[in-house]
């Protein structure tokens, strides 16, 4: 299995580049912070354990990646190995294993600069060890040290995971009592367990309470509130009448111009100074909790919302950074079929959970371990969507491996034990990747019809656009100047410094359905390598939309040097 997922790690490697993203500056940032050991443009948003490893990485963007892809091998294997203990089934945990590790959702992670993979991994290891504390009976001290620390590094990898100090607690008192340990002991196992968990978890409140006076995992909770109350902002109290005048034009437009409120709160109220960002933040908080207790049921309706994207939503990260563009578009149409059959392991999850909880109810034995593993999934779940309103399936990604794994194991013990041996159950699973790569291969035929449309009407926007700048249209007077300048915006300058053209490659073209900050429609991101006489070597990315004619007119249009991102490491970070 390891040797597998290797080669694919490799090949991944080898045509794919690593991906950026949006919070990828901040924690670039943050262990510039840490390197310099100068805060003063620190606001306490990210937790420290991603900035760590990408410090510890030399600031090196490939580096990172290679670390991350590293870590989906360890917990492809940690999954493995708990499925073998759990159902003592090698062929079991061999399929489990290769499930999430070919998967193209940790894949891309993997390639992406963002703390998933790291909180994915050291959750993985806290459940490892349990299990290892469960199955084996390695109830010592210092398996009660080893899980509290795994516990305090996944928190400040990703706060939202600080309830799972107090579910370990009681699970480890139910452990130790099963067992008849010494109350004593007992008492002794615990401490060092809290002192593990909580000491490191304090210690960074008590660093972000003297760096940006905020006593505090994050100073992000009052934005991720406000977001959630933004929908019902007219009802805010009179004292915030400032920030509600300011939210609500910014949440119409939003509306109007994508169909949702998300990220209308940061939109309206984000700024990066930290002596603005942490008090705002406070007040927003104060407010949020007011608006929360004096209309549960309007927040109840965000938080179902925020549910839904959590278990339903498409990541925003997308496997777009394939040099080949045969590549580029298979690998992209096998995201989007991955994306539809992931809903049959969710909905699976909840049907054995709420048979996991009619056992437990009826007084039935039900595995520990798995009760466990349910717990930690629901728990996030519910926790993240009460905190988080835009982009919630980001915080979906390391609960994957343990959604595998309750769902395969329960309905391992559901199969009779006399099939369990049997070689039948073996047959459907070439029949389902043969039917698996016809649909792909399907979906990637249908998928060229939209693509060539759009690629050629991005050349033929192009081409006006090189004829526009030959003639310095992009300003007034100029018959075209309104046009381009409503579609490219601030980019223009890019554009107009660059100089003349002189080579243009097509390089791919990526489709989709659903951009942030955009209403649904069919899109296609159309790149190409391009050299003016200024710039030099450039990416020339333009967004082609098809309108509901038909016809794909050109909605976006961005120029960005080559290695913007990376050369050893991201070369160029936001500015305060």
């Amino acid at each position: 299995m390891v040797a597998v997922l290797v080669a694919v790690r490799v090949g991944f490697w080898a045509t794919s580049a690593t991906i950026p993203f949006n919070d990828t500056w901040d924690y670039w940032n943050n262990a510039r912070f840490f390197r310099d050991l100068n805060f003063a443009n620190y606001d306490g948003v990210r937790a420290p354990a991603y900035p760590l490893l990408v410090l510890a990485c030399g600031l090196d963007g490939n580096i990172v990646r290679i670390v991350q892809h590293t870590m989906g091998v360890a917990i492809a294997s940690m999954l493995f190995w708990i499925v073998y203990r759990s159902a003592r089934s090698w062929p079991l945990a061999f399929t489990t294993g290769l499930l999430y590790g070919l998967s193209l959702r940790p894949l891309v992670y993997e390639s992406t600069l963002l703390s998933e993979t790291l909180c994915t991994f050291l959750l993985m290891l806290a459940v490892a060890i349990f299990a290892r504390m469960a199955f084996d009976g390695k109830i010592g001290r210092v398996h009660h040290a080893l899980l509290g620390a795994a516990i305090a590094l996944t928190t400040l990898c990703r706060p939202m995971y600080l309830f799972i100090a107090p579910l370990f607690f009681v699970l480890l008192i139910t452990e130790d009592r099963s067992r008849d340990v010494d109350s004593r002991e007992t008492i002794r196992r615990l401490a060092l367990f809290a002192a593990f968990s909580v000491i490191p978890m304090l210690g960074w409140c008590a660093f972000n309470l003297k760096t940006v006076g905020y006593f505090g995992l994050s100073t992000q909770l009052g934005f991720d509130l406000t977001d959630h109350c933004v929908p019902f902002i007219e009802l805010a109290p009179a004292r915030y009448a400032l920030i509600r005048d300011h939210v609500i034009p910014v949440r119409n437009d939003m509306i109007a111009a994508t169909g949702t409120s998300e990220y209308a709160g940061f939109r309206a109220l984000w700024s990066p100074v930290p002596s603005y960002y942490v008090p705002m933040s406070r007040e927003l908080a104060r407010m949020a909790f007011q608006m929360i207790v004096e209309h549960p049921i309007l927040y109840g309706e965000t938080v179902v919302h925020s549910l839904r994207g959590f278990w339903t939503g498409v990541p925003a990260q997308r496997p777009v950074a394939f040099g080949n563009p045969v590549l580029a578009a298979w690998i992209w149409s096998a995201w989007r079929m991955e994306q539809l059959l992931l809903a049959i392991p969710n909905i699976a999850f909840f049907i054995f959970a709420a048979l996991a909880l009619s056992q437990l109810i009826q007084g039935k034995r039900t595995p520990r371990f798995a009760l466990a593993i349910m717990s930690i999934v629901i728990g996030a779940s519910l926790i993240s969507s009460m905190v988080e309103y835009e982009e919630n399936n980001r915080m979906y990604s390391p609960s994957y491996p343990l959604v595998l794994y309750f769902v395969i194991v329960s309905a391992w013990r559901y199969i009779p034990a006399t099939f369990r041996t049997s070689k039948w159950k073996w047959i459907p699973v070439p029949i389902f990747v043969l039917l698996l790569i016809v649909a792909v291969a399907g979906y990637h035929s249908w998928e060229q019809t939209l693509e060539s449309p759009a690629i050629s009407a991005a050349d033929d926007w192009l081409k006006a656009i090189d004829e526009c700048a030959a003639h310095r249209c992009w300003e007034p007077p100029n018959d075209h100047a309104e046009r381009f300048r409503d579609v490219v915006g601030a980019t223009t300058l890019n554009r107009k410094t660059a100089g003349r053209l002189q080579s243009r490659r097509f390089k791919l073209a990526r489709y989709d359905t659903e951009l942030t900050f955009r209403p649904p429609a069919r899109y296609v991101y159309v790149e190409f390598d391009s050299t003016f006489e200024k710039a030099g070597s450039v990416q020339e990315i333009v967004l082609a939309m098809q309108g509901n004619n038909g016809q794909w007119s050109t909605v976006g249009y961005s120029v960005a040097p080559l290695d913007q991102y990376f050369s050893g490491g991201i070369t160029l970070p936001r500015q305060w």
